[in-house]
């Protein structure tokens, strides 16, 4: 079952990254059970700009691209350790930028999560019609990717 979070889509101008960061904060600290982040830029500020916001018990997912992978796993791990959050990391190639969020939502972001409206405008869209698509495709990509923790 998908619901909507409202508002659905949002748009920051260039310049407004704090609040390009309290949109995906607000959307990450609705989740009860998961929050899944598919973007192949994540890498050690990720970690520390979002995953403190994610309540205690809720496991994470970060489905990443290659090219960051060792300043994001030990950033991960410094986290896990402090937090004893559950976080699983897995590599793959692919392009856009998604968070899901309890299997319920799913929000496009038009620029990486790390970087989102620093310089240029940026947006977050929720994915209602297209939901269990873009689940069904990102799931697939998560179960045929590199484990690397």
């Amino acid at each position: 079952m998908m619901e909507t979070v409202g508002p659905t889509n949002v748009a920051f101008d260039g310049g407004r990254a704090f609040d390009y960061f309290d949109g995906v904060r607000k959307i990450i600290e609705m989740a009860h059970t998961e929050v899944f982040f598919v973007d192949p830029y994540l890498d050690a500020e990720f970690v520390s700009r979002y995953l403190p916001h994610i309540a205690p018990g809720v496991s994470v997912r970060l489905l990443a691209g290659d090219k960051r992978l060792p300043t994001l796993l030990s950033a991960v791990d410094l986290f896990v350790g402090q937090s004893k959050t559950t976080v699983y990391v897995r590599s793959n190639t692919f392009h856009d930028r998604f968070v899901f969020v309890d299997h319920l939502t799913c929000h496009q972001s038009g620029s990486s999560f790390k970087d989102g409206a620093k310089r240029d405008p940026a947006t977050l869209t929720q994915i209602t019609d297209g939901f269990t698509a873009m689940w069904d495709i990102y799931e697939r990509l998560w179960k045929n990717a590199k484990v690397e923790r």
